[in-house]
């Protein structure tokens, strides 16, 4: 209800009576007893979830004016409505940024517009590995040669790790104002909805493939023999090439991977648990494909959460408390560096430094760029740097499994914090990766990672024994059912951001827009209690 007052002369304030005496020192300590002990270390971005919004028009009334008529700021005044806020207990709304409903990735990477096209660049790099792996080995192109970095899968897992933890906070704390702990709530509740459907999309489609008999041993064997350059294929007998002599040397298989373990019904949900909750040998084995790093994903995006939540709530400290985590991490689950250097770099670029670093001269900004550029390559490329480094990290380690010292490598730790490091620095790069074809096959990461390992079991043997019956030449055959693989894995990626991505994102909001008034609610009670 609105009302305007008419520009009569100022009245005298009435006399204020005084309240009565309850034993407290301030307001803020009726409030709350404990609040005027730790009120300096309360972060403001708190205030709206603890104290009702206040009238200044009640609190600074109109002092006394000599005149009889009213001041040009006293018209205006009078001008404005002033808003009935006599029984008004609850706090001014903030304003939230809108965001679409269909938006199909969770980390919302559209705020950092250079993160899409990195993703789908780490996760080519993995299908390349991977490629690779499959049908020519390692013994040809072993990892000491300078171009194993660019088929590195270990590295393009770890840098989608990284990139995940850069874009999980960037929208809790938009420009317009502090932080967002109804948007973490609802980001935190929702999360769990973008691993549940692709991973039992996924797992139900190997399933297929398995029970389809792709993944049969009998049935073929790709082998790339050097220094001859021939390709066989095992179908109860070894294939012989064109000069008759049987493979002795090189010879890599698709080994029948144990997807087809999962049988029963049991099996299935003791892999869903084992996926989201235990870190175990099992879910590495049963799998098979890429989704063994879903437990990593899962536990690191909670860890980024969580260490958002105490950098927020303790900003004085925060660069202290990351370098606490860090160390923990040496020890303990080296998988969680990447997050936390991907979190770090958030929250640096958060606090506006990386951009002061683009504003510098151009020069000056190149000398930082190139500092970063050597240190990435130093660590990737210069063998006796990267062994030390990760027999370093190795060693650090508290009775780990292997798998903590075989992917999560020091160097290509250290090597992506450099990477984004330079990437933030780097207003070239910047605009590059921020164009939009590249953003739009950045929607395609996750099928590009999830699914390109079932075109090794499906296509990959019928192409490449099709091809050699014609006398196509190995190299040429390795090139075509390289891009063949792609083109197949990227048309799935898109059915899968039609078909499970989206719909992943739409559950899991709507499940929230159901569920989540109780849950910001507690939210407010605890963010009252720390802040007590």
């Amino acid at each position: 209800m609105y009302s305007f007052r008419a520009a009569t002369p100022p009245l005298p304030p009435p006399s204020p009576v005084p309240p009565p005496d309850m034993g407290y020192e301030s307001d803020a300590e009726m409030i709350s007893p404990l609040h005027s002990t730790f009120a300096v270390d309360a972060p403001p971005e708190l205030s709206v979830f603890a104290f009702p919004a206040r009238d200044k028009r009640k609190e600074d009334p109109t002092p006394l004016h000599p005149s009889t008529e009213p001041t040009p700021k006293q018209l205006k005044e009078d001008a404005e409505p002033t808003p009935n806020v006599e029984n008004t207990s609850l706090p001014a709304p903030v304003s939230q940024p809108t965001r679409s409903w269909l938006a199909p990735l969770e980390d919302d990477s559209d705020w950092v517009q250079w993160v899409p096209a990195l993703k789908f660049i780490a996760a080519l790099m993995v299908f390349t590995g991977n490629f690779f792996q499959h049908t020519v080995g390692d013994s040809v192109f072993p990892t000491s040669s300078v171009t194993f970095m660019f088929r590195d899968t270990n590295w393009g897992i770890l840098l989608l790790f990284a990139l995940s933890a850069r874009v999980l906070t960037a929208k809790l704390t938009p420009r317009d104002s502090g932080v967002r702990w109804d948007m973490l709530a609802s980001s935190m509740f929702r999360r769990v909805f973008r691993f549940l459907l692709p991973l039992v999309a996924v797992i139900l489609i190997q399933r297929w493939v398995a029970a389809a008999g792709h993944t049969s041993f009998d049935q073929f064997e790709l082998s790339l023999v050097y220094p001859n350059r021939s390709l066989f294929f095992y179908n109860g007998v070894f294939g012989r090439d064109r000069e008759g002599e049987v493979p002795s040397m090189g010879r890599v298989s698709l080994a029948e991977p144990s997807w087809g373990n999962l049988q029963l019904f049991s099996q299935f949900w003791y892999l869903m648990n084992n996926l989201f909750l235990l870190e175990a040998p099992f879910t590495y084995n049963v799998v098979g494909g890429m989704i063994w790093t879903t437990i990593y994903a899962w536990w690191g995006s909670y860890m980024v959460y969580v260490s958002f939540m105490v950098v927020s709530l303790l900003s004085n400290n925060r660069y202290l408390i990351i370098l606490a985590l860090f160390l923990f991490a040496l020890g303990t689950y080296q998988y969680h560096t990447v997050f936390i250097f991907g979190f770090l770099v958030a929250d640096i670029a958060r606090h506006g430094h990386f951009k002061r670093v683009r504003d510098l001269p151009l020069l000056t900004n190149l000398g930082i760029q190139g500092v970063f550029a050597t240190l990435m390559l130093a660590v990737k490329v210069i063998l006796p740097l990267r062994n030390n480094m990760n027999t370093w990290g190795a060693s650090l380690l508290i009775g780990q499994p292997g798998v903590q010292q075989t992917v999560w490598e020091a160097s290509s730790q250290y090597s992506i914090l450099f990477l984004l490091l330079l990437v933030e620095c780097s207003p070239q790069l910047q605009f590059i990766l921020s164009r939009k074809p590249l953003q739009v096959l950045g929607r395609l990461t996750p099928g590009l990672y999830l699914l390109h390992r079932l075109f090794f079991y499906t296509l990959l043997p019928s192409l490449s024994l099709n091809l050699w019956n014609k006398g196509t030449s190995s190299n040429s055959i390795i090139a075509q059912a390289y891009f063949a693989c792609l083109a197949a894995t990227l048309a799935s990626a898109v059915g899968m951001v039609v078909l499970i991505e989206i719909p992943s994102a739409v559950i899991g909001r709507l499940v929230w827009k159901a569920f989540g008034a109780e849950v910001t609610e507690e939210v407010r009670s605890w963010l009252d209690f720390v802040r007590c």
